[in-house]
């Protein structure tokens, strides 16, 4: 690029008017060849009068030319040839006043014209029309090219003869590349923001699927485990009540071989016993031998009451269980020589259900003959307590204890086979078993069973 790039010219030259031929200088050229073909026009007028002389006129249009610098402002003759060439026009188009002044317009268009069309195309729309205004590619002096708004006006003259071309060029290569980013800075956000759109889309979508699945598969689990637990509360329900049945029918056949041992075989014992003494008042040779089948027969009636008790004590059906308990506590006392004592804790006069009488009496039975058996203890505890929703009873020894651990994993059949049953038929009920003992340290078993409302007594 020439440093004359930068020159500034004068704001108001003292040089002869730009071009030599202006535009007013070429009218007063023509009149004067119309005026010598037409005598009749050979009367001489002023063709300046109202207006400001020529030379002013072409002072003052330098002046604008040479000091508006953010356009380039140059004229042509009526065939396209620069006659004046301003300092903007330096400026913005880099071509110096002797490479332009007459030369053609063309010079400024790129090769084959530019995207709006050649230079020849526009003079001719400007020429009809009296202006044409458009945008395109220009070119600079070292040859590189600008984006630009024209203005290309026609001059003609009071008669309306063309007498040529004012063009003003603006260069918008800056604002071109500012609307061009600010449109691609557009584009992209747009791009951002419907890519944006359609990644939380994506992902409502997968989360959307994700949940659904998951929402099945929950409830086609719940589902099963809601059937599964359906199923398990019917068969814990059925067999709940088979086994309650099954305890009962167990009792009542119980009850029926213990009436039936008690009516018929006590009565032929006693018969027996009758007719044995009846044969003591005979010879008395037999007496001693009579003396001796009178004992076993009173051990023999003996037995079979214990039988009968062993199998239904009278009393549990008669008395209820707080009775029966005392009972059989201190029968067993009696039997096996060990001390025991027995203690109801508000239970005077209560009666409970039959399955829970007979739950508890049966494990105290188990419990007591586990002590008589196994612990080699002085002294045992039983006790009876009510509690709301709840009966109690706790069985406790001064033994010699054993390892619960170690018995319920390999300890003596009899024994572990006794406390399994015990746990079984109590937790049949919907009760529980705890067994607490070590080896010197004696054994206290505690039975828990919900109360149930009682029933009308067994035979009753």
């Amino acid at each position: 690029m020439n440093d004359d790039h930068h020159d500034r010219s004068p704001a108001f030259p003292t040089a002869s008017p730009p071009g030599r031929e202006t535009a007013e200088r070429l009218a007063a050229c023509r009149r004067a060849e119309e005026n010598a073909r037409d005598p009749r026009a050979a009367e001489p007028r002023d063709p300046y009068r109202g207006q400001a002389p020529p030379e002013v006129a072409d002072r003052a249009f330098a002046a604008l030319a040479e000091n508006v610098r953010d356009y380039a402002i140059f004229l042509m003759d009526p065939e396209g040839v620069i006659t004046f060439w301003g300092e903007g026009a330096r400026l913005i188009k880099w071509w110096t006043k002797e490479q332009t002044e007459g030369g053609h317009l063309r010079m400024l268009y790129p090769d084959g014209g530019a995207e709006d069309g050649t230079a020849e195309e526009h003079l001719r729309r400007a020429a009809e029309s009296g202006e044409y205004i458009g945008q395109g590619h220009r070119v600079r002096a070292d040859t590189s090219t600008f984006w630009a708004n024209v203005s290309l006006t026609a001059l003609r003259d009071t008669e309306g003869i063309l007498l040529g071309f004012a063009k003003v060029t603006r260069d918008l290569t800056a604002k071109r590349a500012e609307e061009a980013a600010r449109t691609a800075a557009q584009h992209q956000a747009e791009a951002a923001i419907r890519l944006k759109s359609e990644l939380l889309q994506d992902r409502e979508r997968a989360q959307q699927e994700v949940e659904e699945r998951r929402t099945g598969e929950l409830a086609g689990a719940t589902a099963r485990l809601r059937e599964e637990r359906a199923e398990r509360s019917r068969l814990e329900a059925t067999r709940y009540v088979l086994l309650r049945q099954l305890i009962v029918a167990e009792e009542q056949e119980r009850i029926r071989l213990s009436r039936e041992l008690h009516d018929q075989l006590g009565q032929l014992v006693t018969a027996l016993r009758l007719g044995l003494r009846g044969l003591e008042r005979g010879d008395g040779s037999a007496t001693a031998a009579l003396e001796d089948l009178e004992q076993l027969t009173v051990q023999l009636a003996g037995e079979l009451s214990h039988i009968a008790s062993e199998l239904r004590p009278a009393a549990l059906d008669r008395l209820g269980l707080q009775q029966a308990l005392r009972a059989y506590v201190e029968d067993w006392s009696a039997r096996y020589g060990i001390a025991a004592e027995f203690q109801p804790l508000g239970t005077a006069g209560e009666r409970f259900a039959l399955e829970v009488e007979t739950t508890l009496f049966r494990t105290v039975q188990e419990a007591l003959t586990n002590v008589a058996k196994h612990s080699a203890a002085q002294n045992v505890s039983v006790i009876l307590e009510r509690r709301p929703g709840t009966v109690r009873v706790i069985v406790e020894d001064d033994g010699t204890g054993f390892d619960v651990s170690a018995v319920a994993a390999t300890g003596a059949r009899t024994r572990r086979i006794g406390l399994v049953g015990m746990r079984e038929r109590v937790e049949l009920l919907g009760g529980t078993l705890e067994l607490e003992s070590a080896p010197n340290a004696g054994t206290t078993v505690f039975i828990r069973l919900p109360t149930h409302e009682a029933g009308p007594p067994p035979g009753g």
